[in-house]
Formats: structure tokens, sequence, C-alpha cells
């Protein structure tokens, strides 16, 4: 799979057959002559019971999820991450909608360090 990744000065950008994603830590501002804005779709899922996360928990894996939020309380969303733990597992991805990262598993009680966005990226 072919990327590029640009990364300076608390932004990045990162371009993927089909896809360009870009955050920063500060103002973005987009400069074009033309634009089209295709608005975001969703579908709503149901709430279900996932078996997998019920006998991993049952069976006495330890589980955190980090939820991502502003300084005004609110959900970041699309914020890269990359969570590691003291016993050498990491993990990584980026925020859903409500700004949470995917649950981690792990066998054993762990101290986890949590990296965002370009911090994140560099550690991908």
């Amino acid at each position: 799979k072919k990327r590029i990744t640009l990364i300076d000065g608390g932004s990045y950008l990162r371009l993927e057959a089909g896809k360009v994603e870009y955050g920063t830590t500060a103002t973005y501002i987009r400069k074009v002559k033309r634009t089209m804005f295709a608005g975001a779709n969703s579908t709503p899922t149901p709430s279900i019971s996932i078996p997998l996360v019920d006998d991993l928990i049952r069976n006495g894996f330890f589980d955190e999820q980090f939820r991502i939020l502003d300084d005004s309380g609110e959900p970041m969303a699309n914020v890269p991450y990359f969570i590691s733990s003291e016993n050498g597992e990491t993990f990584k991805g980026v925020t859903d909608n409500q700004g949470l990262c995917k649950r981690v598993f792990s066998k054993e009680s762990a101290k986890l360090t949590v990296w965002l966005g370009v911090l994140a990226l560099e550690r991908w």
C-alpha cells in the first residue's frame, strides 16, 4: 500500500489512493479557486453485544478505551493516536466521530501511554 505523509510544525497531510487526510493542532485555512464538498453520510447501526469482547473480558483480559476531548469537552473526531503499553504492545488508529479510540485488550495490567496527532503519526 503506497502512501505519502508530510509532517511539520504540528500538522500533517497524508495522501493515499482515493484518500486525503489532514490534521493540525492550529487553525486550518484552505485557499482554492474551486472546491466541491461532499457531505458526510452515516448509517445508523444497532447496539449489539459483541461475543468476542464479552469472552475476552470474561476470560480475565484487561481492557481500556480512551475518548479524546477538546478543551471545551467536545469529542475530537479523526485524530490519529498511538497507544503503547509498558509491556511493549502497541495500538494505532484514528478516533471515531465520538472521539473514541478502539478498545485495547491485554492479558496483564499495564501502564498505557497515548500519543495524539503528529506525535502519534511519528510512531506509526
